[in-house]
């Protein structure tokens, strides 16, 4: 799998675990979406560049879902394009009508997140199915699932 390359340093924007804890919080809203959880340098650190979600869905068919508007996107276009853009779209393609106040933290701090986010969207069976998983992620996710098993911590759970 590919790595994000989000980290946008040029703008010496650093977020810290309580700016992922209100993203978090956020998102969990969000129909279908039953666990987030952060991962990467702030999970790592409490502290980085940009802001690496996993997001658990309910079911394996949200989650075929989810793949095939990767897919969709990939094959609608011929030149390569920025993977973190691919999977923020197809995020907004599933869930993008039901868009609460993630963007909170834009107000707050003046930034625009979306320049600073990347998700991985996962199947709620997801640490059983590792090994399965990997390949068929590919550039959806923007690390290893053996990354995300190492590092994420999960900040939010919907009951």
């Amino acid at each position: 799998m590919a790595t994000s390359g989000t980290a946008n340093k040029m703008s010496n924007v650093l977020f810290y675990n309580r700016d992922v804890k209100l993203v978090a919080k956020e998102f969990i809203k969000f129909p279908g979406i039953v666990q987030v959880g952060m991962f990467g340098a702030i999970a790592r650190h409490n502290f980085g560049y940009d802001i690496h979600l996993a997001l658990v869905v309910s079911d394996e068919a949200m989650f075929d879902r989810y793949l095939d508007v990767v897919r969709e996107y990939h094959e609608r276009t011929a030149q390569t394009r920025d993977e973190r853009q691919v999977r923020l779209a197809a995020f907004d393609v599933l869930w993008g009508r039901h868009k609460p106040t993630w963007h909170k933290l834009h107000k707050e701090r003046d930034i625009n997140l979306r320049d600073h986010l990347d998700l991985a969207v996962l199947p709620f069976d997801w640490p059983k199915r590792v090994d399965q998983l990997e390949p068929m992620l590919g550039t959806s996710s923007p690390v290893s699932l053996s990354e995300v098993t190492a590092t994420v911590t999960f900040l939010e759970t919907q009951v």
